[in-house]
């Protein structure tokens, strides 16, 4: 999937610009579906970071959060933040895959969303 990193980014003065999205994804290793993921904004210029230190970074956050990480795998995706709509990773081709169409709309700046079901007949 192409992503553009600087898409839905914008800094106000001399701010560095985005340089890349790094993203862990932690999957269910036999349905393909995420149970959490984290990212990492590089901004240009910045050190670059291994993955064994975000993998690591990112299951600190995971377990923080409660997430339950029993029998996932990890995928490291680039610039994969700010697509659109819940996905599902292939558990053969490793890519990340739409799930069914389902509208969602944003609750509040805090990043939280509701999900809108579908009256039939429309």
């Amino acid at each position: 999937m192409e992503f553009d990193p600087k898409h839905n980014l914008s800094s106000v003065g001399k701010a560095p610009r985005v340089a890349a999205i790094h993203t862990v994804a932690f999957y269910d290793s036999k349905s393909g579906s995420i149970r959490h993921l984290h990212h990492r904004i590089a901004l240009e210029g910045a050190q670059p970071t291994d993955a064994t230190s975000l993998e690591r970074r990112a299951l600190e956050q995971a377990q923080r959060k409660g997430a339950n990480l029993k029998g996932t795998k990890t995928l490291h995706l680039e610039n994969a933040a700010f697509l659109q709509g819940p996905f599902r990773v292939d558990v053969k081709s490793l890519q990340l895959v739409p799930l069914d169409p389902v509208k969602y709309r944003p609750e509040s700046h805090s990043g939280s969303t509701k999900k809108i079901s579908k009256k039939k007949g429309r």
